[in-house]
């Protein structure tokens, strides 16, 4: 890391900027999470909708970069519906691999000149649905209650866009 600052003759710095050459996304990721100022309350906000709607977690995504900007934290005895036990830990990279297959996912639409929008997965284990919750943040919501439909949490974004 190199550092550069402005000073005057007294020898106060003004203005001190780094260049960081990042490379790992997760990097980049903690960065914007320090920028954004109401971050503790993003993630409130997020836990409260999570809990609304019964989902495992709640993510908020930058729209262009898909930078991790806020999540509602799972607290375990609200991860699994009642009588479940979670029989699999939570991966510490799961927002880093989770971002890095939107991208992916998403080059591969632009490849085949179609626009990406949203993605809906209904699965064994459980339900994810990514969709836009601003002009400049998509919102992906995971649910491991198989009682709870895609078109229930389709509805829930569709309510809590501003």
């Amino acid at each position: 890391m190199t550092k550069a600052s402005t000073r005057f003759a007294h020898t106060t710095p003004l203005l001190v900027s780094y260049y960081l050459l990042i490379i790992q996304p997760k990097a980049w990721s903690n960065i914007v999470h320090t920028l954004i100022p109401n971050a503790a309350i993003l993630s409130k906000h997020l836990s409260t909708f999570a809990a609304a709607c019964g989902a495992t977690e709640v993510i908020l995504f930058e729209r262009t970069t898909f930078l991790v900007i806020a999540t509602s934290s799972p607290s375990t005895s609200d991860a699994f519906p009642e009588g479940e036990e979670d029989t699999t830990q939570l991966e510490p990279k799961r927002y880093e691999r989770t971002s890095e297959l939107i991208k992916a996912f998403k080059h591969s639409c632009s490849r085949v000149r179609e626009e990406f929008r949203s993605l809906e997965m209904e699965l064994y284990d459980f339900t994810a649905v990514l969709d836009e919750m601003t002009r400049n943040t998509y919102v992906m919501i995971i649910v491991h209650d198989p009682t709870i439909g895609i078109f229930f949490i389709l509805q829930l974004c569709t309510l809590a866009h501003p």
